[in-house]
C-alpha cells in the first residue's frame, strides 16, 4: 500500500477483520479496535519503520475471537 508494506499487512488484516464483524452483526470491541488502529495506521504513513508486529497480532486475535 503505497510503497509501505507493513501499512498494506495491517490495512488488509483490518480488512479481512472488519468483513468478519459485518457477517457477525456483532459490533462489539470495533470501536475499541478502531480507536487503537487509526492513530497507529496514520502513524504508519508518517513514519513507514514503525513495527506493526503488535497491531497485527491484535487484529488476529480478535478474528480468532470471531470465528
Amino acid at each position: 500500500m503505497m510503497g509501505n508494506d507493513s501499512l498494506g499487512s495491517v490495512a488488509k488484516s483490518l480488512d479481512s477483520l472488519l468483513k468478519k464483524f459485518m457477517d457477525s452483526s456483532s459490533v462489539v470491541g470495533l470501536f475499541v479496535l478502531l480507536s487503537d488502529l487509526l492513530p497507529f495506521m496514520m502513524s504508519l504513513m508518517i513514519e513507514p519503520t514503525t513495527d506493526s508486529l503488535k497491531v497485527e497480532e491484535k487484529i488476529f486475535k480478535i478474528e480468532n475471537f470471531l470465528n
